[in-house]
This record gives structure tokens, C-alpha cells and sequence, in this order.
């Protein structure tokens, strides 16, 4: 009776397995190449460099302001709040555009 009940539940697990792998796509590999040549993956690497430049630009700007005027940290944070304000929205835009 054990072994009867055993094989039920190894054909049982068999049969998730098989709709599991059914599921997966193989097209959806990260690793595969896209329709230009290029790895999948590549068109996400794009998404950080924007986000430091983004963030960067904007708290240097601030900084040259502050130096200019004599207004010590405050241009600089408002620089910071801004790049970081921006940099988070377009991350959040392009993360939009990605997952359609």
C-alpha cells in the first residue's frame, strides 16, 4: 500500500514538473541575444549610468552655484534633492517602459 501510494505521488510531482517546464519560456533568457545582436542584458546596463549622471550633474551644478555665491551647502543639497528627485523618477519611468 506504501508503495502504491508512493508512485501516486511521484507521478503526481512528475506531472508539476512537466506543466512547470511547460511554462518557462525559453525566449525570455536574459542571456539571449535580442534582435540586434546584442545580449539582453545590455539594455539594462544604461538604466544605472543615467541614474549616476543624472544625480551627478545636478549636486556639481549645485556646488559650482554655492562657490559662486557664497552660499555654502545650500545649493549643493538643493542640487541633491533635485539630481535625486529626477534620477529616481526617470529610473521609475524607464523601469515602467522596460516591463511593458
Amino acid at each position: 500500500m506504501d508503495e502504491e501510494n508512493l508512485k501516486r505521488e511521484l507521478e503526481a510531482l512528475k506531472a508539476k514538473e512537466a506543466k512547470v517546464r511547460a511554462s518557462i519560456k525559453t525566449d525570455d533568457n536574459v542571456f539571449s541575444k535580442s534582435a540586434r545582436g546584442t545580449p539582453k542584458t545590455m539594455r539594462y546596463t544604461w538604466l544605472g549610468v543615467e541614474f549616476a549622471v543624472s544625480f551627478l550633474v545636478f549636486v556639481y551644478l549645485g556646488s559650482l552655484l554655492d562657490n559662486r555665491l557664497n552660499a555654502s551647502p545650500w545649493f549643493t543639497l538643493a542640487g541633491l534633492m533635485l539630481g535625486f528627485s529626477i534620477a529616481i523618477y526617470r529610473l521609475l519611468v524607464a523601469a515602467k517602459r522596460l516591463s511593458e
